[in-house]
C-alpha cells in the first residue's frame, strides 16, 4: 500500500484519526513548526526568569559584598530592640562587648623558680594531692585533708572485681602511713557508684582528732591512742529507699574552735543541710539545721563562739533576693545578728582569718549591648563579675579588694578571667594573700597575684 504523505492540514475533518495524527507528527513539512514552537518557549522562559532576577536582585544587592553578620533591619541600625533573659523588652546597641578586667598589677615578685610557684599553687588549692605524689597514685585518692604536716586521705582500690575504700593517715614528718579505717568489698551500682562508701574526712585543729564519715554514720578516731569510736549511726531506714545510691551521706564541714560542736552536712553535694552535733553530750543540737541547695543558708566559719551563716530570703532562677550574712549563736539559734546585706546570685564563699572575712561574691548587670549568639539571635549581653572582698567582723567595714569580669556569654569573643581561688600563705616569710586568676576557664594555667599594702603584684620566677 502507498503511504499517504498528505499533511494534516490538509485532510478534512471527517478524515482525523490516531493514524492520521501520527503521521502529521512526522511530516516533514510539520518539523519547522515544531522548532518554532520550542524556540519560542525557550524565549518566553527567559525573558520570566530575567525580569525576575532584575526585580528581586537590583545591581546594587548583586554587587554589594557578602555580610556575614548582617544587622536587622530596624529605624536605628546600630539599635535593636530584643528581649532580655528575664523576659523583660530590651533596646541595645549592636556592637562587640570587651571585657573590662583591670588587674594593673603596680609590681612583682620574684620567686626562685617554677617548683616555688608550683608549691604555692597547690597549698591554695582545695585539694592539693601533690603532697601525697611519693606515697599514692594520685587517681586513686578521693579526697584529703591536710592539717599541720598530717594528712588525712581515702584511697579507693579494686581487685578481683571487689572495690573497697580505706583512710590512712600520713605524716609528712616521718614520712610514715598508717590505715586506720576501712570498708572492704562494697557493693556497686549499675552508675559504677558504690551504695554504701567513705564519703569525707576532716582533722580536729588540734590535730588530736580525724573525723571519717560514710552514708549513715560517723566515726572519731584519736591519733593519739589509735581508738576508733562510732558516734553517729542512723538507721538506713530512717534515710529513705530513694535517695539515690552513691550521693546521699554525711560530710564533714568542720569542728568549732572549743572543741565542742561538730558541723555535720546531712544530704547531697549540690544541696543538703549543715546539723549540729554536741561531742561532749554525744547528741545532735536541736534548732540548728541550715539547709541549701542553689539557694539557702550555709555555714562559713566560727568567729568568738558564734557561727557566721549566709542566707538567702528567697531564690528564682534570676536572681537572690536579699541575701546576708548574720552570727548564729548555738544557745539562741532562733536569734540572727545581721551583719552584711548581699544579693549574690550562687551564694558567697570565703574563710575568716583573725578578725576580717574574706570572700567571693558576684554582680550581674545588663550592659544595654547585644551582640548575635550562636544561631543568629542578637540577646543584650548581661555582665558577670567576680568580687573579692573583706569585711571586719568587728566594725563591720567592708573593702572591695579586687573584681574581674567573668562574662562568658554567646557572641562575646573577649576573653573571661575568673577567681579560681584565694588564701593567705607565705610568701618570702610573710602571710600574704594570695589570689589565683584564670583565663577563660583555663584553672591549670593560672596568673598569681599578691595583695600587697603597695597594691596588687604579679608572682613570678
Amino acid at each position: 500500500m502507498q503511504e499517504n504523505n498528505t499533511p494534516i492540514s490538509e485532510i478534512a475533518d471527517g478524515n482525523l484519526t490516531p493514524a492520521s495524527i501520527e503521521q502529521e507528527i512526522n511530516h516533514p513539512k510539520n518539523n519547522n513548526i515544531k522548532k518554532y514552537t520550542i524556540t519560542a518557549g525557550l524565549m518566553v522562559l527567559i525573558t520570566f526568569l530575567l525580569l525576575g532576577f532584575y526585580f528581586y536582585y537590583p545591581s546594587d544587592k548583586v554587587n554589594a559584598p557578602v555580610d556575614d553578620n548582617p544587622t536587622p533591619v530596624t529605624s536605628n541600625p546600630s539599635n535593636i530592640v530584643t528581649t532580655r533573659l528575664d523576659g523583660s523588652p530590651s533596646q541595645c546597641e549592636i556592637k562587640d562587648y570587651k571585657n573590662l578586667t583591670q588587674l594593673n598589677p603596680t609590681g612583682e615578685i620574684n620567686l626562685k623558680d617554677s617548683n616555688e610557684i608550683q608549691n604555692i599553687v597547690n597549698k591554695i588549692s582545695d585539694d592539693d594531692k601533690s603532697i601525697l605524689a611519693d606515697v599514692e597514685n594520685a587517681d586513686n585518692i578521693k579526697y584529703l585533708d591536710e592539717n599541720n604536716s598530717m594528712v588525712a586521705y581515702i584511697l579507693a582500690t579494686t581487685s578481683d572485681n571487689k572495690y573497697s575504700e580505706a583512710v590512712y593517715l600520713y605524716s609528712q614528718v616521718s614520712k610514715e602511713k598508717n590505715k586506720v579505717f576501712e570498708l572492704k568489698d562494697l557493693p556497686v551500682t549499675d552508675t559504677d557508684l558504690p551504695e554504701y562508701n567513705i564519703k569525707s574526712v576532716g582533722f580536729r585543729d588540734d590535730n588530736k582528732y580525724l573525723y571519717i564519715t560514710t552514708r549513715n554514720e560517723v566515726y572519731e578516731y584519736s591519733i593519739e591512742s589509735s581508738k576508733l569510736q562510732k558516734i553517729i549511726n542512723t538507721d538506713m531506714k530512717e534515710l529513705g529507699e530513694d535517695l539515690g545510691s552513691g550521693i546521699y551521706g554525711y560530710y564533714f564541714e568542720g569542728v568549732s574552735p572549743d572543741n565542742k560542736y561538730l558541723v555535720i552536712g546531712e544530704g547531697y553535694w549540690e544541696g543538703r543541710t549543715s546539723i549540729l552535733y554536741d561531742l561532749e553530750k554525744r547528741d545532735w543540737v536541736e534548732g540548728v539545721e541550715l539547709s541549701r541547695y542553689t539557694g539557702g543558708s550555709n555555714i562559713l566559719g566560727w568567729y568568738q563562739g558564734k557561727l557566721l551563716v549566709y542566707t538567702s530570703n528567697s531564690y528564682n532562677a534570676q536572681k537572690v533576693d536579699s541575701g546576708y550574712l548574720y552570727f548564729l549563736d548555738i544557745e539562741s539559734p532562733t536569734i540572727e545578728d545581721k551583719i552584711l546585706t548581699i544579693d549574690s546570685e550562687y551564694g558567697i564563699d570565703g574563710f575568716i582569718e583573725n578578725d576580717d572575712f574574706y570572700f567571693l561574691d558576684d554582680e550581674r548587670n545588663y550592659t544595654g549591648i547585644c551582640v548575635p549568639n550562636n544561631v543568629g539571635d542578637y540577646l543584650e549581653v548581661e555582665t558577670s563579675y567576680e568580687i573579692l572582698s573583706k569585711i571586719n567582723l568587728k566594725t563591720k567595714n567592708v573593702e572591695e579588694i579586687l573584681r574581674v569580669d567573668a562574662t562568658n556569654w554567646a557572641g562575646v569573643e573577649d576573653p573571661n578571667f575568673h577567681i579560681s581561688n584565694f588564701k593567705i600563705t607565705p610568701i618570702n616569710g610573710e602571710d600574704t594573700l594570695v589570689v589565683l586568676i584564670s583565663k577563660d576557664n583555663d584553672d591549670k594555667n593560672p596568673q598569681i597575684f599578691a595583695v600587697t599594702n603597695e597594691g596588687l603584684k604579679s608572682i613570678i620566677y
